[in-house]
């Protein structure tokens, strides 16, 4: 019994694709540390801890959905569904730390309302 061969799809679908949601997810994730948390400073320690544990609840869960819409994409597109995975894995969290560098130093010059509010 012989096993055929799955079939790639083209490369530009696959850099259309790949580009179009990775760029969601990072727009989702900006909307989401933006609408859930605000960029208001917190007035006590409590609602402080409180705003960093949904934050890191946003950023974990980002991240998953990250790793698995990857690796489901991957699968379709070639069949290399952990390559796609953890290729998402790293752009998305590699665009996480730019976005909270990104605030802080604009947090700095004045503007405090990009994410979360930050103390300089």
């Amino acid at each position: 019994m012989q096993q055929r061969a799955r079939q790639p799809k083209p490369s530009w679908i696959a850099w259309l694709v790949c580009s179009v949601l990775l760029a969601a997810i990072i727009a989702a994730y900006i909307t989401a540390a933006r609408l859930l948390v605000g960029s208001e400073a917190p007035t006590s320690p409590l609602e402080a801890d409180h705003r960093d544990t949904i934050y890191f609840s946003i950023h974990g869960g980002v991240l998953l959905f990250a790793l698995v819409a990857g690796f489901i994409l991957g699968k379709w597109l070639n069949g290399l569904g952990v390559a796609f995975g953890l290729l998402f894995f790293v752009v998305i969290a590699t665009a996480m730390a730019v976005a909270q560098i990104a605030a802080y130093q604009a947090a700095c010059m004045g503007q405090n309302d990009i994410i979360r509010h930050w103390t300089c």
